[in-house]
């Protein structure tokens, strides 16, 4: 939280995905900035010209005018050209980063992104403009202490250095943390590379080149212990000369988090699933995004979907993604839990609280400690309920039943409702402060009849899971093409069931009716049993994609409605099939 005394920063994000505005608005204003939100290049412009910001946060793809061209656009004009720009983006290579800092910007992000990661680099920013500014302004030649007091006053995320390409003139706390050095050990007596071997021959190119973008180098602490960290530097005045400010970041857990995402990405691609979650579809490439983004915050997340679209698996996967993975993960059924045994259940009690209590019993946000407390049908519980949920994750803490002692917990909350949000707010059924401290992130998981193209995968997954080690039964064309078109109202817990059902006694039935294997009608031969799963699944695909071609006349925007795909995924199945 920032300080109150502090200058308001006035901060622009352009951005044309909704989530990402709304996360980046909620931290930046938990931390005392004045946000100010664009959904479309023009719009951005517009409001940077009447009131110039002192930071914008950019993407590149936009609707109308990509992010190089804004930035360009900015440094042409005096008023905008010293406004620092960072640019967030899903683009990764070397190139479109280049082509970021050849355009003006000062920084540039991946997504997804962590937000503590956005907040560290928009302070670091904000601090190198206001020292750069006050000197300006002053024209004149800082005192040492005036200078270091600036610097660790703005920038405590990450460490800063001042140096003369030799030797360090000064540094902030957080550079002593990082390579175990304390201030007096080593300004002015230690040379550059002491922290960082390779550190000198890149400072002096740059030091000639004015060159501002990031680079990465190995630092070297106290210990002997190397660490992967990012430098940005800028030429300033200091004491009568041109010196280096740099700021240096730890990239340790980032390092780490890069590798799991190569391999789960490499997962995913191999096996059509995230986690236990099984899908191919655009909407469920999507939640999967949505799930990793979550995953890399401590952020509220509330899960809608109607029952037996999975709610729980996708909580459970956003926690195993997570930091938290180590530490436990506490399923809870809001709707089974009485109101007068909430604190007990909750806040667990101590011996003797009551008739019965024979000792000490944890509660729910005992358990979930450092982990995971996931609230299932949260639209269950009551406004007095809500009220002391929220004490609890507003760091008010909780008193077990029977004491007297107040106790607080780390624990992240994840809940799910089947239910309209909107009408649960209307309704008065849940309370605005508890809503949205729990809405954060809001990940939506569409239902099975909106994604059919995964439905074959599912059978093949669940029966393969059912069969318990025994040889995966076959299903018939006519069987197969049936469960894909049937709606599924109990989404895939319904699926699941069936095929249980079918496992079980050997009839597939669908409301009430056997699925009989015959021969469909509009198909002319059935498929050969003799055929393995997969082939006989794609038999299948192919016939129900030339039916629904037939039936909407080679329209091919209409035929990828009806099946519930993209018009380029149609186009790579029809060339996948050879469909003419």
């Amino acid at each position: 939280m920032r300080d109150s005394s502090r200058q308001q920063h006035d901060i622009l994000i352009v951005d044309d995905a909704p989530d990402n505005l709304s996360l980046l608005s909620q931290m930046l204003k938990q931390r005392g900035y004045v946000v100010r939100t664009a959904i479309s290049g023009k719009l951005a412009l517009n409001s940077i010209h009447a009131v110039p910001p002192d930071l914008i946060l950019l993407d590149i793809m936009l609707p109308d005018i990509d992010g190089y061209t804004i930035c360009r656009r900015l440094h042409e004009h005096d008023h905008t050209k010293d406004i620092p720009i960072i640019f967030l983006s899903g683009l990764h290579d070397s190139e479109y980063k280049v082509k970021a800092f050849e355009s003006g910007g000062v920084d540039y992000i991946t997504k997804p992104f962590q937000v503590s990661e956005v907040g560290a680099r928009v302070e670091t920013h904000l601090t190198i403009r206001n020292l750069h500014q006050q000197i300006q302004r002053k024209n004149a030649l800082l005192h040492e202490q005036n200078v270091r007091f600036q610097i660790l006053e703005e920038a405590s995320f990450e460490g800063i250095v001042i140096h003369d390409g030799q030797r360090i003139l000064e540094v902030n706390q957080r550079f002593e943390d990082l390579f175990g050095y304390r201030r007096t050990d080593i300004v002015g007596k230690l040379p550059l590379n002491f922290v960082a071997p390779a550190f000198h021959q890149e400072v002096s190119r740059r030091m000639t080149s004015r060159d501002e973008a990031p680079y990465r180098i190995e630092g070297l602490k106290r210990d002997g212990t190397l660490f992967p960290a990012e430098v940005q530097s800028r030429m300033m005045p200091y004491q009568g000369q041109d010196v280096q400010v740099a700021t240096i970041r730890d990239l340790s857990r980032q390092h780490q988090l890069e590798q799991e995402n190569r391999a789960l990405k490499t997962g995913m691609q191999d096996r059509y699933r995230f986690g236990r979650i099984i899908g191919k579809s655009q909407t469920m490439l999507h939640l999967y995004e949505l799930i990793a983004q979550a995953a890399a915050t401590d952020y509220g997340v509330i899960i809608y979907g109607e029952s037996g679209t999975g709610k729980e698996l996708v909580a459970r996967t956003i926690h195993d993604m997570s930091g938290r993975v180590k530490q436990a993960f506490v399923p809870v059924n809001c709707g089974a839990i009485a109101e007068t045994l909430f604190e007990r259940e909750f806040f667990g009690h101590k011996k003797g609280a009551f008739t019965g209590a024979d000792r000490d019993t944890p509660g729910f946000f005992d358990a979930s400690h450092k982990g995971t407390l996931f609230l299932d049908e949260v639209g269950e519980l009551s406004p007095l309920v809500q009220v002391k949920l929220l004490r609890v994750l507003e760091g008010g803490g909780f008193t077990p039943v029977g004491d007297t002692a107040v106790k607080h917990v780390d624990v992240r909350l994840v809940a799910a409702t089947n239910r309209d949000p909107q009408e649960l707010l209307q309704q008065g059924i849940f309370r605005e402060d508890f809503f949205y401290r729990i809405h954060v992130i809001a990940i939506i998981i569409p239902p099975l009849r909106e994604r059919r193209e995964d439905i074959p995968l599912l059978i093949e997954h669940i029966l393969r899971e059912e069969s318990s080690g025994r040889s995966t039964p076959k299903l018939s064309g006519n069987m197969i093409e049936h469960l894909v078109n049937y709606d599924w109202p109990g989404n895939v817990r319904q699926l699941q069931n069936t095929l249980q059902h079918y496992l079980t006694t050997g009839e597939l039935m669908i409301q009430g009716q056997r699925v009989r294997d015959v021969k469909p009608r509009g198909i002319e031969h059935n498929i050969p049993d003799s055929l393995s799963l997969s082939k006989a699944l794609a038999q299948v695909e192919k016939r129900i994609i030339v039916k629904a071609l037939s039936r909407h006349r080679g329209n091919k925007t209409a035929t990828a409605l009806h099946l519930g795909i993209t018009r380029r995924a149609l186009y790579n199945k029809l060339e996948k099939y050879q469909i003419e």
